[in-house]
């Protein structure tokens, strides 16, 4: 469907401003005045030159003299003043939409990352908001400097010659109608631009995330091809967006030069007929430039607008998204004389596109109990997970989390926030940040000591190999850990666990991916972890049963095997 702009896309766009919208408009429209009365006053300045060599008077050459350096020291000043406050405030305004959006993002729930990705995101931040900020730094103050310098020139003509003034604005008016008969389907075309944008992007992030299966796997000419498709896709929108800009500045010198020679005639007769004075004519022909860039380009320039426009409403759409809901679906309760910690009672799920995943699971886990969730892939042990981590919402059934000795400072919050403050999670991959070791320890607990980070790096058997390291705790990791191993990397994500010291303990396959020896040193780690905590463990190997106090089987969303405790 053709999308239009409509005036709400424009004002949209310019909301993005605020709260600097006075002092924006301040600048772009005092930029903009500034600059086009330079223009119109050459055009004086030319006139008084000219009639001083025309009519031997050098009365008309000090006025020229003057105007000129009356417009080059006021136009300085002020362009310095006016073209500071516009960017700066353009500027302000865009580093505070990137911090908005990406606040917002950390605030979406899991499933929207599942429907989107990463690339789209990342195109989001980077393409649109590039794209606005281009806006407001440059098309929105060229159409307001259109507008003064088109309608300066034409009230300057009308003092020195009405006719003329009459004659550029009927031609303005058809150069303005061909501009909008070129223009049209350019809010369609950057529409498709930025998509497509955003799949090299996604194409771009696959390949980097994916380069060892690429060069492992035949599939290195499948990527490239495809994204030599995404490419050509993309150079097509470009070229047809040049096209029809080509268009329009190719129909804009025609009509602009046939105006120009009709003056310079027009003005020769009026000249030799006495009927005007040279200098006129010669400032005519200046002005004339003012009034052809009024009607010539102002379509250009909104057009220009098009892009922005197609940013401003996928920033939009993307800050409508519904964030997760933070009161949750998780109950935290806060019972000193009840044994049980986590409670699901009768809890059933479905993903949004009608996937049954669970089916009224009921499970207790008492305080201080290490519980195992086993069953083949699907059966919905991650969902569980999920749900225990408020990732995702339940629709159906009770999920409760009972603290005892974690009651003090929690109550201010919300579900989630105090459901996530008393878990920590250990996946199969540890995730960690492109920081130091030290850094990403400390994620656990904001502010901890040295000495702290330094105990839990011990306690998950890592302090050994970070000092191995030439920059020990200050050892940059390389994004998600790359320049470390997979037991290193379990060790530093436990280390980050110890230092939260939560009292609940998810883990999803915490050893699965790792050889016998390095399990055997993370398995001491999570030894340490664990010890006095309540745990619910995802697992599929058989010997990790025996340091269970219960063992929960799923099968196709269903809990087959209720509380059997290991004695």
């Amino acid at each position: 469907m053709k999308k239009t702009s409509t005036l709400k896309d424009y004002i949209a766009l310019l909301q993005i401003i605020k709260p600097r919208t006075i002092p924006f408009v301040i600048g772009t429209v005092g930029h903009g005045a500034v600059s086009a009365s330079i223009y119109i006053m050459i055009g004086l300045i030319m006139k008084f030159m000219v009639d001083s060599a025309v009519k031997d008077n050098s009365r008309y050459l000090t006025y020229a003299i003057i105007l000129s350096l009356a417009t080059a020291v006021g136009a300085g000043i002020l362009l310095y003043a006016f073209n500071y406050l516009r960017n700066k405030c353009a500027k302000h305004a865009m580093a505070d939409l990137q911090k908005k959006v990406f606040t917002h993002i950390e605030h979406l729930p899991n499933r929207y990352f599942e429907k989107h990705h990463s690339g789209e995101v990342i195109s989001k931040l980077s393409n649109d908001i590039g794209s606005i900020e281009n806006a407001f730094t440059s098309n929105i103050y060229m159409i307001v400097f259109a507008v003064f310098f088109g309608m300066g020139s034409i009230v300057s003509m009308f003092i020195l010659d009405w006719r003329f003034a009459v004659l550029f604005i009927a031609i303005g008016a058809l150069t303005s109608y061909v501009n909008v008969f070129f223009s049209r389907n350019l809010r369609k075309i950057n529409d498709k631009l930025l998509e497509r944008l955003g799949k090299l992007t996604e194409k771009t992030i696959d390949l980097i995330s994916g380069i060892v299966l690429v060069k492992m796997f035949p599939i290195r000419k499948k990527f490239i091809q495809q994204y030599s498709d995404l490419s050509e896709d993309t150079f097509q929108s470009y070229k047809d967006s040049q096209r029809k800009n080509a268009g329009i500045e190719s129909m804009n010198f025609f009509i602009n030069w046939g105006t120009y020679v009709l003056t310079l005639v027009i003005g020769s007769i009026l000249f030799l007929s006495n009927s005007r004075e040279f200098g006129t004519i010669i400032a005519i022909g200046q002005l004339l430039n003012g009034v052809t860039f009024l009607f010539g380009s102002i379509n250009t320039f909104i057009g220009n607008l098009h892009a922005p426009l197609a940013a401003a409403s996928r920033i939009k759409a993307i800050l409508e998204e519904e964030t997760e809901h933070l009161n949750g679906s998780v109950v935290v309760r806060y019972a000193d004389n009840n044994n049980e910690c986590i409670v699901l009672k009768d809890v059933s799920f479905d993903y949004d596109d009608g996937t049954h995943v669970l089916d009224n699971i009921n499970m207790l886990v008492k305080q201080g109990e290490i519980a195992v969730l086993s069953g083949p892939s699907g059966s919905g042990k991650s969902t569980i997970i999920k749900i225990l981590t408020g990732l995702v919402p339940i629709k159906h059934g009770e999920v409760y989390v009972n603290l005892k000795q974690f009651k003090s400072g929690l109550s201010s919050e919300t579900s989630v926030l105090q459901l996530r403050n008393v878990i920590s999670y250990i996946p199969q991959n540890a995730f960690l940040f492109d920081t130091t070791i030290r850094e990403n320890i400390s994620f656990g607990r904001l502010g901890a000591t040295n000495d702290e980070i330094i105990m839990a790096a011990k306690e998950a058997h890592a302090h050994d190999f970070i000092m191995s390291l030439p920059d020990q705790y200050d050892t940059m990791v390389g994004s998600n850990g790359v320049l470390l191993s997979g037991g290193q990397k379990q060790r530093i994500a436990i280390a980050r666990c110890i230092l939260k010291n939560a009292p609940i303990i998810l883990m999803d396959e915490a050893t699965s991916s790792l050889d016998p020896e390095t399990e055997a040193v993370v398995q001491k780690a999570l030894a340490t972890l664990i010890e006095g905590k309540t745990v619910i463990t995802i697992t599929h190997k058989k010997e990790s049963y025996g340091a269970a106090d219960v063992i929960y089987t799923l099968a196709n969303g269903t809990l087959k095997e209720d509380r059997m405790v290991i004695s």
